[in-house]
């Protein structure tokens, strides 16, 4: 019996691990106008409770992603009033920065400037060292350039540190100005936000073939989806938009969007976000944690064989 409790004991402890590892905390970033300052957090969407890491001062985050094993990047503008003109003469946000975030306060650790050959405004990693950006804002013929935004791949060196960006293809005219995410089979989608009415554009990308991208949903009752965000441990799609700071579910297959939480209300003792809500991330399960739990596992059966041997 004295075994078995050992046994138990660790099998505890393994599975302890596994449930921690899959809990689920949407990473975000907002832009505070007021304060010219952008507010980086994580929010528990079980109960709408915000950890507000952190501001960063004169910056503005178009987007938000973190690798499978922890590292924090954003893309944007420093400072905050960088703009450039569009074709059609409007003036836009220049998201060509590319920033690594300090994981436990939000800071600026290093700054790339200028490294997007446009701007990017929707960001993933889809390895712990790569990521994948779409070209925005209002990089589209809505704006008057002769087709959709590029897809890029940025590369990174074996420190974190960005090494390089890799043209993958031009999307379709529609995605731009969203986010891209990865669902739990390795599925990419991409928001759009620029359409009239109070609809949102999700589309399935295929990095490999950019142009291939086609109409996954359309999200019929709120615009401008700017962040997306799946919880992989059950397999919801939760979502943000610019305009607002509430925290959405979002259903592809009913294309509808059902608010959850307003950000700026503190939820079971959190933080309150003043920013309207500009991208959101949940990274990839770490391989490595699945590892773990087999070497756990194994370490329960190393003791079996030793006992028997004793």
């Amino acid at each position: 019996m004295k075994r078995l409790g050992v046994i138990c004991a660790l099998v505890g402890v393994v599975l302890a691990m596994a449930a921690t590892a899959s809990a689920t905390q949407i990473w975000g970033v907002a832009w505070d106008s007021a304060n010219t300052r952008s507010e980086v957090f994580k929010v528990d969407p079980s109960n709408g409770k915000v950890d507000l890491l952190g501001y960063v001062n004169e910056v503005v985050f178009s987007d938000i992603a973190v690798t499978p094993d922890g590292k924090v990047y954003a893309v944007g503008a420093s400072p905050y009033n960088s703009y450039v003109q569009a074709p059609n003469g409007t003036w836009v946000w220049d998201f060509n920065d590319f920033f690594r975030l300090n994981p436990q306060t939000g800071a600026i650790q290093q700054t790339w400037s200028a490294v997007a050959p446009r701007r990017f405004n929707a960001l993933t990693a889809d390895s712990n060292s790569s990521l994948l950006a779409i070209e925005g804002g209002g990089v589209s013929t809505h704006w008057g350039y002769p087709g959709g935004p590029d897809l890029y791949g940025i590369n990174l060196d074996g420190g974190g540190m960005y090494s390089s960006v890799t043209n993958l293809g031009t999307l379709p005219d529609q995605p731009s100005d969203g986010d891209i995410v990865q669902n739990p089979d390795g599925t990419y989608y991409g928001g759009a936000l620029w359409q009239t009415g109070p609809t949102s554009d999700i589309y399935q990308i295929d990095p490999s073939n950019p142009a291939a991208a086609t109409l996954a949903a359309n999200i019929s009752n709120k615009a401008y989806i700017s962040g997306l965000a799946y919880d992989y441990a059950s397999g919801v799609l939760y979502g943000s938009a610019w305009d607002t700071k509430w925290l959405y579910q979002l259903n592809l297959g009913g294309g509808t969007a059902t608010a959850l939480w307003d950000l700026s209300v503190s939820h079971a003792g959190g933080d309150a976000l003043n920013g309207y809500i500009y991208g959101l991330d949940n990274p990839i399960p770490e391989p490595v944690t699945v590892l773990g739990m087999f070497l756990g596992l194994g370490s329960v059966g190393v003791y079996l064989r030793r006992r028997r041997m004793m």
